[in-house]
Order: C-alpha cells, then structure tokens, then sequence
C-alpha cells in the first residue's frame, strides 16, 4: 500500500472517530437537558441526591468525547491539541453543569470527573 493510501485510510479513521465521539457526545447531552427538562428531575433526582450522579456522569462523558473530537480534528489539520483546549474546554463544561445543576457542589464533582480523565489521558500518553 502506497504512503497515500495510508494516509487516506488515516483520515477516514479520524472521521469515523470525530463522527462516533461527537454523536455520543450530543446524545449524553440530550439526555441530560431531558432529564432536566422534566418532572422527572424534581421528583426523582431532588428526592434521591445519589441517583444525580447519572447526569453528573454524563456530563463528564460529554467532555471527554468532545476532547476527544477536538483533539482528532486538531490530528487531522496536523496540529497538536494542548492544555489550552482541556482547559478551555472545561471551563465550558463547568458553566455549562451550573446552568444545568445550579449548586457548585454538583459542578465541582463534574470538573472533578473531567480532570480524573485529563488526569487518566496524561498518564496513559506517557507510558
């Protein structure tokens, strides 16, 4: 197989990749803002605080698929993704879980589950 076709194949990996994590990323999303949207938040998770790790989980699954998407694209344009997007990125995701939680407590678990995956990313690259 010639370097070309490699470098085809390559790319349509990254897509298939970039494609798979955005759309897990939005369907964790939706479900979410469903969730919030309903009764079910008032009388399922407000009643029962354990049961609000579910969406706190799924944000925290957002996250990580769409850093994950973002740095496939960054691959693909031959750039390199770096603590500039992680960080951004969570910040988003942190103003995003207030808007959905309103209690830092819950925010603050949220960011903790993203930084153990930055955390988890980091040390897996290194070794």
């Amino acid at each position: 197989m010639s370097k070309g076709g490699y470098a085809d194949t390559e790319r349509r990996l990254m897509i298939r990749s970039i494609a798979l994590c955005t759309t897990i990323a939005v369907v964790a999303v939706l479900i979410v803002i469903y969730l919030r949207l309903t009764s079910v938040w008032e009388t399922t998770f407000r009643s029962q605080p354990v049961l609000m790790i579910l969406p706190m989980i799924l944000l925290a699954v957002f996250y990580a698929a769409i850093l994950i998407s973002v740095a496939n694209r960054r691959e693909m344009g031959r750039g390199v993704s770096g603590w500039f997007d992680v960080l951004s990125l969570m910040v988003v995701e942190g103003i995003f879980a207030f808007l959905i939680f309103g209690d830092f407590l819950y925010v603050s678990l949220v960011i903790l589950l993203c930084s153990a995956f930055v955390l988890y990313v980091h040390l897996a690259q290194r070794s």
